[in-house]
């Protein structure tokens, strides 16, 4: 949704950089995990809370737009 500009984010410095920082990891038997680099002090609480803020958006949206 954030892709396709279906939800527009604020302008917050500390969920821009965390968003920005995620990183793909590839799983044996073709599963993905998405999450803030191993390094000291790196979090993704706040990419995580609009993760989930846009899933449960997702819900409210017309069937076929999504």
């Amino acid at each position: 949704m954030i892709l396709d500009q279906r939800i527009e984010l604020l302008d917050h410095e500390v969920s821009l950089k965390e968003l920005r920082s995620l990183e793909l990891e590839l799983l044996p038997g073709g599963q993905s995990r998405v999450g803030h680099p191993t390094r000291a002090h790196a979090h993704d609480d706040y990419a995580d809370a609009i993760a989930v803020a846009a899933s449960k958006a997702r819900a409210y949206l017309p069937a076929g737009l999504y």
